[in-house]
């Protein structure tokens, strides 16, 4: 039993870094693109991040304690909580921006991970903790790190941050073989060894991709600045 929680906790503590650095970084990048892009200033009441990352802390600490009646619940607010951040981000605006886009994309595998997280803490859902926190590891996690370091090594070209296929590839992949492993979770009579093998090959693929795309950052100057939150740097 206590090897069985140590399981599920790690993952949510990711999920809180996650929610505490990721949230900032991302809303610095939103903020800066936007004001840059001649769009509205982004307002987020200062609430709102506390506010979901309380809930997630309540979460875990009811998971701590054996209460998954209470910690369903919470970890479904937080993750709906953390899904209002990107309205008020304007997420979908993004897409002018892919550098940017993709680090939206990899924050929206937090609140769906959180969500399925509250779900499999109840009966009714039929999900396993195990599968829903793939949404964290290989969801969240995985893009939200690619996104990253994909970003400290991408060329600028026109002031801008250019993403390049072989990157929007390999994310694609990274994301594809999690929605694979969470339906390998969710079906009964459809091959799961299949969609397991599925996953793993596009898990791999899309790291390899990725690794590959790198190559250049590893092998000469990384432009600068590294990570900057403004699309003209």
């Amino acid at each position: 039993a206590a090897e069985s929680l140590a399981q599920d906790m790690a993952p949510l503590f990711f999920a809180l870094l996650i929610s505490l650095v990721g949230g900032r970084a991302l809303a610095a990048f939103t903020r800066h693109w936007a004001a840059a892009s001649g769009q509205p200033p982004l307002t987020e009441p200062r609430w709102l991040p506390g506010a979901g990352v309380l809930a997630l802390l309540l979460a875990i600490a009811a998971l701590l304690l054996d209460r998954s009646g209470l910690a369903g619940p919470l970890l479904i607010v937080s993750g709906i909580l953390h899904l209002a951040r990107m309205g008020l981000w304007r997420s979908w605006r993004t897409g002018r921006y892919p550098a940017l886009l993709l680090l939206h994309l990899a924050w929206l595998w937090l609140p769906l991970a959180l969500i399925l997280a509250g779900l499999a803490q109840t009966p009714w859902a039929g999900l396993d903790m195990a599968t829903a926190l793939h949404a964290v590891t290989m969801g969240a996690m995985g893009t939200m790190m690619l996104a990253i370091m994909g970003r400290a090594a991408m060329p600028r070209r026109g002031g801008r941050l250019a993403v390049s296929r072989p990157l929007a590839l390999a994310f694609g992949l990274v994301s594809l073989a999690t929605l694979l492993r969470l339906l390998m979770g969710c079906v009964a009579m459809a091959g799961p060894a299949t969609l397991l093998h599925l996953a793993a090959s596009g898990w791999m693929a899309g790291w390899a991709l990725f690794l590959w795309d790198f190559r250049h950052a590893l092998q000469g100057p990384v432009p600068r600045p590294v990570l900057s939150a403004s699309s003209r740097a």
